[in-house]
């Protein structure tokens, strides 16, 4: 029964969800002195700015300024919007708290990047209008002071921007944006799951043939192994950190570093292909993804980060070139690339 309610939720969402006119929407990377972040150019408010946000499937808000934070040529000025609407503190949205007469929030991030806003109602165009909780930033440190983006716009489940509808998208990030289709529908395997987040049940990870002596907890344990869009990197669990250095030194004979190193294109081509693997699919990330080339010729960067206390995370540079799909009953990928 459960499976024919998918079924039919998964006909009727291309007509629920936020409707675009435009399918799929196009994303950008925009020059940034910060690993470059994918986002969606859209406009907000009456008379309209056009405002430009990261995607973001690992967080809830759509935050972006409401005064001229960074010396911005765009920010949005709530009061020269006619449709912008504060909440009163009798109708404050979840996780927020009654400050005066506003409802207000503050986010903080593990690298010590923070933001506060005031939250209202406003009017988004994609460019149907849809009305949407917005997180009115007027305050941000950290890393939202240099990014070029506006702000971001969370995609995760339950996120404003759904409005309580189920959630069902697919995405595909390239080297110069890529794209987002809000009516795609799920591919034949998915991976279920539930919870706030995207997340695959991985039951062992290998470089080429050679299988990482991890126990699958350490992968799973927390908010379990995520997709998120909004993180640049790859993010292993720590417990495993000696098994993949070793791993790793017998697949290429060098040491693993994040640091910057010389590779000629020979050296390059025997590097291994990152393999996390499901009960119904694999998940792979190709060296061309997780090393990152520097300005200087030959020379690159292993975007894989050994840190994580727990689980997992794959950020877009893993998500790279793949047609992947987030559903309210679970995520999944085609084997071809795309462009």
């Amino acid at each position: 029964m459960s499976r024919l309610i998918f079924l039919i939720l998964s006909l009727l969402l291309p007509f629920l969800l936020p409707q675009t006119n435009s399918s799929p929407l196009p994303l950008t990377v925009l020059p940034s002195p910060l690993s470059p972040s994918h986002s969606l150019t859209f406009s907000i408010g009456t008379p309209p700015t056009t405002v430009t946000l990261i995607i973001d499937t690992g967080s809830h808000h759509l935050a972006l300024p409401c005064s001229n934070l960074k010396n911005e040529d765009i920010w949005f000025d709530v009061g020269g919007s006619e449709t912008a609407e504060y909440h009163d503190c009798m109708n404050c949205p979840e996780e927020t708290e009654c400050d005066g007469d506003r409802c207000t929030h503050t986010q903080s991030y593990s690298e010590g990047s923070k933001w506060s806003a005031q939250t209202l109602l406003e009017t988004l165009y994609l460019p149907l209008p849809l009305k949407t909780t917005i997180y009115c930033v007027t305050e941000h440190t950290g890393l939202f002071n240099s990014q070029p983006e506006n702000g971001l716009l969370g995609l995760a489940r339950g996120a404003d921007f759904f409005n309580g509808v189920g959630v069902g998208f697919e995405v595909c990030l390239t080297g110069n944006g890529g794209y987002i289709d809000f009516t795609s529908n799920p591919p034949p395997l998915i991976e279920t799951n539930n919870g706030q987040y995207y997340k695959i049940n991985i039951i062992s990870i290998s470089f080429n043939s050679q299988t990482l002596h991890c126990e699958p907890i350490y992968y799973n344990r927390g908010k379990g192994c995520i997709l998120d869009t909004g993180t640049t990197d790859i993010y292993l669990p720590k417990d495993c950190e000696e098994e993949f250095r070793r791993v790793w030194g017998m697949e290429t004979g060098v040491e693993f570093v994040n640091s910057e190193i010389y590779l000629d294109s020979e050296s390059f081509k025997t590097l291994p292909t990152l393999t996390l693997h499901t009960e119904k699919l694999k998940f792979n990330i190709y060296p061309n993804l997780y090393m990152e080339p520097s300005n200087k010729l030959g020379y690159y960067t292993n975007r894989i980060y050994l840190e994580e206390q727990f689980g997992m995370i794959i950020g877009a540079a893993g998500l790279m070139y793949k047609s992947v799909w987030f559903g309210e009953e679970g995520v999944g990928w085609g084997d071809s690339l795309c462009w």
